[in-house]
Order: structure tokens, then sequence, then C-alpha cells
């Protein structure tokens, strides 16, 4: 799995199936449930979806914010950064997949 992500679940998911998952995840396997697995899939397959596959970690945490209503001021004071650094991440992530503000 891509960007530090050791298992994923749904919360479609069974309550055995997230047991499952935090057993594998004890025994440092990496784990994705069948639900979770289908939903990935998807989601890289379809072109309106593969395009956020471009932006960073960073850029995925400040687009999370912005969706949420969070200002730039906001977002920076949440996220320890400065509100350049939260302004310039936005526009990125806004610019690489097509979109603009």
């Amino acid at each position: 799995m891509q960007r530090g992500i050791a298992g994923v679940v749904s919360k479609r998911d069974e309550m055995s199936e997230v047991l499952r998952g935090v057993q594998s995840l004890a025994g440092e396997n990496r784990y994705v449930s069948t639900i979770a697995g289908t939903a990935l899939r998807s989601f890289s397959t379809v072109l309106e979806f593969r395009r956020f596959t471009a932006l960073t970690r960073r850029q995925l945490e400040v687009t999370g914010l912005m969706l949420c209503g969070l200002s730039v001021a906001e977002s920076a004071r949440l996220l320890h950064r400065r509100m350049n650094t939260v302004s310039a991440q936005r526009t990125e992530a806004c610019r690489r997949p097509g979109f603009f503000r």
C-alpha cells in the first residue's frame, strides 16, 4: 500500500473482519478487508478519482480540512504550519487534479 498505510477496513465491515485486521496488524502484517479492497480498486480505476492519487500526503491533509470548511488560517494553526505553506499546498492540491480556485 502507498503512503505508509498498513491496514484498511471499511465501516461496513463486520466486527469479525475488523478483528482479523487488528490481529494481522499486531503480527506486523498488512491487511485490507474485502470491502475496502473492492473500494480501493474502484477508486484506482475510475478516471474521475484517479487524479487525486497525484496529491501528496500533506496536500490531502490540507484538502480534507478545506472540504470541512476550515480557512487557511485555521488549517495552518491546526497543522502547525505557516499560512503561506498551507495556502501553497491548497493551491497545488487544486491545480494538480485539474481544479482551480
